[in-house]
C-alpha cells in the first residue's frame, strides 16, 4: 500500500466520523457498521500488521474525540474490525483499554516496557515489566505489546516539552509513527531497542528496605554493601511476586561484577511456598561466584529452635556451600 492510498483510507474514515460521528441524533447506525466494516475488510488484504494497528487506533481516537465511548453499535464496529484484522476479543480489549484508562493496573504491565526519565523503585517492581531508564528524557512513556513485538502501542503518561512540534501530549495513545519516531530518535531510543526488551543499566539504589507486616519478612537490599537480609516469619502463598525485587536486585548488582556479597536470612518460620524461593535465592548467590565473587553464607536460627537451624543445614547440603551459622535470642535483630 502506497503512502496515498493510506492516507485516502484515513481520509475515508474521517468522511465516514463527519458524516456519522458528528450528528446529535444517530439515526443510522446499522449504515456506519456496515460503511466501516466494508472498508476494513477491503484494504486488510493490502495492509501490514503494523497499519492494521494504526487503523484500529484512528477508530478509537475518533470514538474518544466525539465522546462516544458508550455507543454499542460503534464499539461493535470496532470489534469487528479488529475480527477481520485477525486480533481476538483479548487482545480487542487491551488495545481498548489503553484509551481508557489513566490508571495502570498490574496486568497491564504484561510483556510491556516502561520509558522513564526517574530511577525505577526496586521495590515495586511489577513481574514482567521491563525498565528503560535514562535522565535525560523529558517524558515516561507506557509501550504496550500487541500480538507482536512489531506492533506496538504507546502511551504517553507524561510529556512535558512545550518547545516540542510533535504535538504529543499526556494521555496520548499512538501506534508508531513519523511524530512518535522523532521524539524517541530525539531520545536516542530505537525500535530495535524496544523490540529486543533491554533492561536498562540502571545505577542500584544505595538501600532498599521493604518493610515486614503480618505474613511477610522485612527485606533489606544493600548495594553499597553488597548485603541482603531477610528476617521475621515468611507465610505468603504466592511469594515469587514479593521477591521479584530481591531477583532484579541480584541480576544488577551481578552485571557490576561485585568482589563479595553477603546474604543474611534469620527466619523465625517460612512456609513450604517460602522455602522454594529461598532455595532460588540461595542458587542465584552461588551463581555470582562464577563471576569471581565471593559469597558468604549466614543463617540465623533462635537458640531453642533446631528446626529452623535444621533448614539451613538443609539449605547448605543441597547447594554444597558452607555456612556460618548464629545463634539468636528472641526478636534480635541482625547485626552480624
Amino acid at each position: 500500500m502506497t503512502e496515498n492510498e493510506f492516507n485516502g483510507v484515513v481520509k475515508s474514515i474521517f468522511n465516514l466520523a463527519d458524516h456519522y460521528f458528528l450528528l446529535e441524533k444517530h439515526q443510522h447506525p446499522t449504515k456506519l457498521l456496515i460503511d466501516i466494516n466494508a472498508l476494513a475488510d477491503k484494504i486488510r488484504l493490502n495492509m501490514n500488521p503494523h497499519q492494521k494497528l494504526i487503523f484500529l487506533t484512528i477508530v478509537l481516537k475518533l470514538i474518544k474525540f466525539n465522546k462516544q465511548e458508550n455507543n454499542t453499535h460503534l464499539d461493535r464496529a470496532l470489534f469487528c474490525i479488529a475480527e477481520i484484522f485477525s486480533y481476538n476479543m483479548e487482545q480487542t480489549h487491551s488495545i481498548k483499554k489503553m484509551f481508557s484508562d489513566g490508571e495502570l493496573e498490574p496486568v497491564d504491565y504484561a510483556d510491556s516496557i516502561l520509558l522513564t526519565n526517574q530511577a525505577p523503585d526496586y521495590t515495586k517492581v511489577i513481574d514482567g515489566l521491563k525498565v528503560i531508564y535514562n535522565p535525560n528524557f523529558t517524558f515516561k512513556i507506557w509501550v504496550k505489546n500487541i500480538k507482536s513485538v512489531n506492533n506496538m502501542l504507546f502511551k504517553i503518561l507524561e510529556y512535558n516539552d512545550p518547545e516540542s512540534g510533535t504535538g504529543i501530549k499526556a494521555g496520548d495513545v499512538l501506534a508508531f509513527e513519523t511524530s512518535l519516531q522523532g521524539l524517541l530518535e530525539e531520545h536516542h531510543v530505537n525500535l530495535n531497542l524496544l523490540s529486543s526488551k533491554i533492561i536498562s543499566n540502571v545505577s542500584a539504589i544505595p538501600r532498599i528496605e521493604i518493610e515486614p507486616t503480618e505474613r511477610s519478612p522485612r527485606i533489606i537490599l544493600n548495594s553499597s554493601e553488597n548485603r541482603i537480609e531477610i528476617e521475621g516469619i515468611s507465610m505468603i502463598n504466592h511469594p515469587l511476586n514479593f521477591f521479584t525485587p530481591v531477583f532484579y536486585w541480584l541480576e544488577k548488582i551481578k552485571e557490576t561484577k561485585p568482589p563479595h556479597l553477603s546474604l543474611h536470612i534469620n527466619l523465625n518460620f517460612f512456609n513450604t511456598y517460602t522455602s522454594k524461593i529461598i532455595l532460588k535465592i540461595l542458587q542465584k548467590a552461588v551463581e555470582m561466584e562464577s563471576e569471581d565473587c565471593k559469597v558468604k553464607y549466614y543463617w540465623y536460627h533462635e537458640e531453642d529452635d533446631e528446626e529452623i537451624k535444621e533448614a539451613g543445614e538443609h539449605y547448605a547440603s543441597i547447594i554444597n556451600r558452607q555456612f556460618t551459622f548464629i545463634s539468636t535470642v528472641p526478636s534480635n535483630l541482625i547485626s552480624a
